[in-house]
């Protein structure tokens, strides 16, 4: 085995002019956008304790503060606003005498040509704290097929038995348990996902199947209890008195607990030809999904898929952005049976036959977003893997469509 040369020419960093000139990454102000938090008030600057140099500052500060931002070359800012109130329609958030509003009109006016990027998000509006309204009537069929499928079903108890079995053709980061004697419960676990910084989410999946739960059976049902695993300092009441029972956070489990009964209510909407051809429909997307597909191997793929277009998706690149060494990484592979190449020519595959049915983008575009340098090695690689060349797939996909 050849020996690491104890030399190396590095004749790309020689001198100035030569870096100048091949350098990938350049940082300059006119990159860069400066975050601006805006708070009710007049010549108000609040420090953020948890941001040096950073503070919560008054329309008008915020003004000033974008003029030295202007002079110092830096084009761009993004406000995010503290309102003075907080409701569960996000009010604040569309008042013309709202902050960011107020701050928006004065940094327009005198520097025009300051790029001004609002944020949209509604967690700092809602008194629930979260990013969107939380409507009771928004429509369900939206789900798709999983709906169906369990809207079709004889009784609650079976509806829910098929979310268990069916929940990873809506949605591959979730797993539902539904389970219990004396009562009904419906467990739910994130699966390849980390869950300690989530919160939104599961309060929002469980929201959601509760309404289906009501929906289905044209009654208002209320669960005995609701349990988060996060913890939360104010209990929402507004939640509360949508469940119609009192939630427990910092729990050990995420879960909806009924009376043993609500399994065997019949739904309003069953219907037992329609639910024959939807759970073959079902049957046949669960077969479509990759098999054992693991938490590691979902998270190598992930770091795949960003070192991709760079060329870079090899394993010692995938197992440093992982945080781990080559030799870490390969053994953990090997303990559940998983190859690095196959991982790859599979990501690969799938990803290309995506972007195929794409007909904005060109095959030379298609080759390097999956890694290649030229359409030629992509064709050969794509043929070897599907059987057929990347341009036939393609007319066959647009056709499909």
């Amino acid at each position: 085995m050849a020996h690491f040369p104890t030399v190396r020419p590095r004749r790309l960093r020689e001198n100035p002019a030569i870096r100048d000139l091949v350098r990938e990454v350049r940082v300059h102000p006119e990159n860069l956008v400066m975050p601006i938090f805006v708070r009710p008030g007049k010549k108000e600057r609040r420090a953020i304790a948890t941001m040096p140099g950073i503070a919560q500052l008054s329309p008008d500060e915020a003004l000033r503060e974008c003029e030295a931002i202007a002079k110092a070359g830096v084009k761009s800012v993004l406000l995010f606003g503290i309102p003075e109130g907080k409701d569960a329609v996000a009010s604040w958030g569309s008042r013309e005498d709202g902050v960011v509003q107020q701050a928006l009109t004065a940094i327009k006016k005198e520097i025009p040509e300051l790029l001004l990027i609002a944020d949209v998000c509604l967690c700092d509006y809602t008194d629930h704290g979260h990013c969107g309204l939380v409507q009771e009537d928004g429509d369900l069929r939206l789900i798709g097929l999983l709906y169906y499928a369990a809207a079709s079903s004889e009784t609650l108890g079976d509806a829910l038995a098929r979310a268990q079995r069916y929940s990873s053709i809506a949605n591959a980061g979730i797993a539902l348990r539904c389970f219990g004697s004396s009562d009904f419960t419906i467990a739910l676990r994130y699966t390849g996902i980390s869950r300690h910084s989530d919160r939104h989410n599961m309060e929002f999946l469980v929201t959601t199947i509760i309404r289906i739960c009501r929906v289905l059976t044209d009654r208002r049902l209320a669960p005995t209890a609701v349990r988060f695993i996060h913890p939360r300092l104010d209990k929402p009441s507004d939640m509360e008195k949508f469940f119609g029972c009192a939630i427990e956070f910092g729990a050990d489990n995420d879960e909806i607990i009924f009376q043993d009964t609500v399994g065997h209510l019949h739904l309003v909407g069953a219907d037992p030809y329609l639910s024959k051809i939807l759970i073959q429909n079902c049957d046949q997307a669960l077969a479509h999904r990759r098999p054992n597909a693991s938490s590691l191997r979902v998270t190598i793929e992930n770091a795949i898929t960003l070192l991709l277009p760079h060329g870079k998706a090899r394993l010692a690149a995938v197992a440093k952005a992982l945080g781990m060494s080559s030799r870490t990484l390969a053994r953990k592979m090997a303990a559940e049976e998983l190859s690095f190449s196959k991982i790859l020519n599979q990501l690969r595959s799938d990803l290309a036959t995506h972007y195929l049915s794409d007909a904005d983008l060109s095959i030379s575009q298609i080759a390097w977003l999956v890694g290649y340098q030229g359409i030629g090695a992509f064709s050969h690689g794509y043929k070897r893997w599907t059987g057929l060349n990347a341009k036939k797939m393609r007319e066959k996909l647009i056709a499909s469509h």
